[in-house]
């Protein structure tokens, strides 16, 4: 009989993303739009993700893994809360929270193309 393995439960996943980069609990909440106090009940495992914050928290993961790419993964959290001159003075987490995720796989792609400007 195969083993089976169950999946990563959301403690394991939101706990994963942010210590891979380098985000904290405020900031997290923030691009999942969340408060901090229900990310915490997530992540403690008092509260079960809705069908919609599990979606939010594997869209969240893609995008953080893509930006890896092009940013050291620890340096994400903090790089997520500067202001950024490619983004009109924005944030990326103001962008993320804003639903402009097309700006940030636009950057993407521009700097992993050498098509930037």
């Amino acid at each position: 009989m195969p083993a089976t393995t169950t999946p990563p439960t959301p403690l394991t996943r939101i706990g994963k993303l942010r210590s891979q980069f380098g985000v904290t609990q405020k900031v997290m909440a923030r691009l999942l739009g969340l408060s901090e106090r229900h990310l915490i009940d997530l992540e403690t495992g008092r509260r079960d993700p809705s069908a919609a914050t599990q979606r939010d928290i594997t869209q969240l993961q893609r995008l953080l893994k893509r930006l890896g790419t092009v940013v050291k993964p620890a340096a994400l959290g903090p790089w997520m809360t500067r202001p950024n001159d490619a983004f009109d003075g924005e944030t990326p987490a103001a962008l993320v929270e804003s639903g402009k995720l097309d700006l940030l796989y636009d950057m993407i792609y521009d700097l992993r193309s050498g098509t930037g400007s």
